[in-house]
């Protein structure tokens, strides 16, 4: 159990100077957002003050009093680490709290220097992943959804709200399909009504083979016969007038 292995390292973390005493893990919070989730966790550490996700965690601290805060018999001693302020002492306890994380099952690991010269997208994902795994639950957003959960919580939408949201927005997608679906019979209809109006019992194919396909093409024949009638007309109106 989480909590029998936990208290094994209580009296260690409590005579640690630099790590605060803590009896059992951090208590779950429902929609707690994830940097006051990390903020509280890591409270109380030495050399830990989280305020973004990029200058307060290139010093591997932050992620270490993470890591510490409820897997103290993987980390060890958090007082061991490198308090120095220097580009290897922020790149060994870096890389010391990335091996815990994988020794965890956390995948996609993100590389050392994305910590060291913070990447904001990277670091978020990996806090994400941390936080499932540390708290050990399952309806904290997977990387891949790591958007759709910062949208809902800066918008403080409750998972029923999103639910809620989510299928009235197919509701209406689907109502605008049909309705597309609709628009698009109705010309077809339309079409054919129009095409059934058209008399095309005098045209007749093109002595050479060659046939104009579609209505288009009989509407060109149709005005085509006109116009000779006309000229037809006119001519046999010329003669009539020169006799």
């Amino acid at each position: 159990m989480f909590h029998s292995w936990f208290a094994r390292f209580t009296f260690s973390r409590a005579h640690s100077p630099r790590a605060p005493s803590r009896e059992r893990a951090p208590e779950r919070l429902g929609g707690e957002a994830l940097l006051a989730w990390c903020q509280r966790v890591t409270n109380g550490y030495h050399g830990v003050k989280v305020n973004d996700f990029t200058k307060s965690w290139r010093s591997g601290l932050a992620l270490n009093a993470l890591l510490h805060c409820y897997r103290p018999d993987l980390t060890g001693d958090y007082e061991n680490l490198d308090f120095s302020e220097t580009m290897n002492g922020r790149k060994a306890n870096v890389k010391k709290a990335l091996a815990v994380a994988r020794a965890m099952g956390i995948s996609d690991i993100p590389d050392e220097n994305d910590i060291l010269t913070p990447d904001s997208k990277t670091i978020r994902l990996l806090l994400e992943r941390l936080r499932r795994v540390l708290e050990g639950t399952t309806d904290l957003p997977t990387p891949t959804s790591c958007s759709d959960h910062r949208i809902s919580q800066l918008y403080h939408i409750s998972e029923a709200e999103k639910k809620a949201s989510f299928a009235y927005i197919n509701s209406i997608f689907e109502q605008l399909q049909r309705s597309q679906q609709a628009n698009e019979i109705n010309k077809i209809k339309e079409q054919r009504e129009a095409d059934s109006a058209v008399d095309y019992s005098g045209v007749k194919e093109h002595d050479s083979g060659h046939r104009l396909q579609g209505t288009n093409g009989k509407v060109v024949i149709l005005t085509a016969l006109n116009l000779l009638n006309c000229c037809s007309h006119l001519r046999s109106v010329e003669k009539e007038i020169c006799v």
